[in-house]
């Protein structure tokens, strides 16, 4: 019902959650009225800056299982700009009741959390775009890691950088005062 529910929501309230993870929704009498409203709604000329993860098991009811795979073929041809989403079909986990998919959709909403290695910071300001990017597409403001920041200032103290560490431990302090 949860799964129902909230794609329920993504398709008639998308401003009410930024993301969404579920157990296949196309389930039951509810699987033709969902995908008829998915069909109305997504839209590739449109935007909408939201995370959607479904996961289905292969040994599921066969309808649910097609209905859920036209959508994930309906979503290569039709989803809208900025939304990100992935269709995981899995092997049968053997319980009654399938485990519910929130580790590996967690992983996948966050995938882009972690600061790049090979991001080549030259300043404060580097950092600082990189999290404004991630709070963006989150939908959240998220400040730059007290990790991030010790490491990064690590990296430009090394390169004799000096101004350049100053500025970003002056900012770090601002964040982190303790």
């Amino acid at each position: 019902a949860g799964a129902v529910f909230s794609f329920y929501s993504l398709i008639n309230h998308p401003d009410l959650f930024h993301a969404y993870i579920l157990e296949n929704p196309f389930t039951g009498q509810n699987r033709e009225i969902l995908y008829g409203m998915a069909e109305n709604f997504f839209n590739k000329n449109m935007t909408l800056n939201r995370f959607l993860y479904i996961r289905e098991e292969r040994n599921r009811d066969k309808q649910n299982l097609n209905k859920a795979s036209e959508f994930a073929a309906m979503m290569k041809v039709r989803k809208p700009a900025d939304f990100r989403f992935y269709y995981d079909l899995v092997e049968p986990s053997g319980y009654f009741v399938p485990p519910v998919p929130a580790k590996e959709g967690l992983l996948a909403l966050f995938e882009s959390y972690a600061f790049p290695e090979r991001l080549k910071v030259e300043n404060v300001d580097d950092i600082l775009n990189f999290y404004r990017d991630v709070s963006e597409n989150f939908g959240v403001d998220l400040p730059a890691p007290e990790h991030v920041l010790t490491m990064e200032s690590d990296k430009l103290l090394s390169a004799g950088k000096y101004k350049e560490v100053s500025e970003l431990l002056e900012y770090m302090l601002s964040l982190y005062p303790n």
